[in-house]
């Protein structure tokens, strides 16, 4: 996402403007430990905070078979050259019902494909890379009783791989994960366990969604609150965001970053309340600040320029912060985060079969399948 920045309204700054500089420096000194979440990235990167554009039953609610699903190389989180994926979480869909406690008997693999983004074979040994191994040896896996819950659904317990998964970007289409079922408990839901999945329909409206929510810059007041969404214009996208509750006239900075996992060698979300400011945490990390002022009703807009060739899909984070010595010890009071999206279902493809796990050819859907969320080093 670095150097796409153009334009917008308010006073743009990148990385040398004084605030951030020091904000920065006390954020990255003397920190405590924290303490991890179920994951570091989702797959496609971005959908933490945001709701699907649809649903699936497939893996974890057949009764056997096999399914493969493969996301494409810019939409596998983080960017690092190296990442080692030691565990993964899925999510039930809103719209689903609850469903009573089961097992599947699975097991499940990992690999890089070199097939493009979106067009997989229906033959599943084509997909699979060179570099293939189970990372979940065949054994019950247990889904504890649950019910759709806020928007997106609350994560369910990772799942622990018996062996992580060494993924290396280099000369990589995309991460390919294939899941055989070979038999389910007589309470499974099936296809009544809907996860939160991802769907050819676009929205008018790009997604956009939230994280846990911030702390308030006057001690009687509300807390910050941050919105922000994307829409497409002639010659590129309009970014816009939001943050309210902001004490009139008073000044806020807008943090634009690419992720909300990792700031620096700190995992996110950080708790500012060891610094001085309880309730207060760092969602997003730091790429470049718009800076501007709250207007009379509280509330500091702000408009960002991209540019056309921005890929859609591409997750955009923000976050509101207002130096504030009435707020706490600290002086600063943080909004949550914010996640907006271009427009564009990121590319990604399932290939399926429910007749059996030795099954060799499956049906082949575009633009389909769970989103994951992986936790790796």
């Amino acid at each position: 996402m670095r150097g796409f920045f153009s334009g917008g309204s308010g006073s743009f700054h990148r990385r040398t403007a004084l605030w951030p500089a020091s904000f920065l420096l006390v954020f990255s000194v003397g920190l405590p430990a924290q303490t991890l979440g179920p994951f570091r990235g989702t797959l496609p990167a971005g959908y933490e905070w945001i709701e699907g554009s649809g649903r699936t039953f497939i893996p974890f609610g057949m009764a056997k078979g096999i399914c493969q699903q493969s996301w494409g190389i810019r939409h596998v989180p983080d960017g690092r050259p190296l990442q080692v994926i030691r565990a993964l979480s899925i999510r039930r869909d809103r719209t689903g019902k609850r469903a009573g406690a089961f097992w599947v008997d699975c097991e499940m693999g990992f690999s890089t494909t070199v097939k493009p983004p979106g067009k997989p074979s229906a033959v599943f040994a084509a997909n699979r890379g060179k570099d293939f191994i189970v990372v979940f040896t065949r054994k019950r896996l247990s889904f504890p009783a649950s019910a759709p819950r806020g928007k997106p659904s609350a994560w369910l317990p990772p799942i622990p791989l018996d062996r992580p998964f060494a993924f290396l970007r280099a000369n990589a289409a995309g991460l390919l994960w294939e899941t055989r079922v070979y038999g389910a408990s007589s309470g499974s839901p099936g296809p009544a366990f809907t996860m939160d999945g991802m769907g050819p329909g676009l929205s008018i409206m790009p997604p956009r969604g939230k994280s846990a929510g911030g702390c308030p810059a006057v001690p009687s007041g509300a807390p910050l609150s941050c919105t922000a969404s994307v829409l497409a214009k002639v010659g590129g996208y309009m970014f816009t965001a939001r943050v309210d509750h902001v004490p009139p006239g008073g000044a806020v900075f807008l943090f634009l970053g690419r992720r909300s996992w990792r700031f620096g060698f700190l995992p996110l979300p950080f708790d500012l309340a060891p610094l001085g400011a309880p309730g207060c945490k760092v969602y997003v990390d730091y790429l470049a600040h718009l800076g501007g002022k709250a207007g009379s009703t509280g509330t500091a807009a702000f408009k960002l320029s991209l540019p056309r060739g921005l890929p859609g899909g591409t997750p955009i984070y923000a976050q509101g912060f207002v130096p504030s010595s009435r707020a706490n010890p600290l002086g600063l009071a943080a909004s949550n985060g914010a996640c907006a999206m271009t427009l564009g279902v990121p590319r990604q493809a399932v290939v399926y079969n429910t007749s059996s796990p030795a099954a060799q050819t499956g049906t082949v859907r575009r633009l389909q399948g769970v989103i994951l969320a992986m936790d790796y080093f």
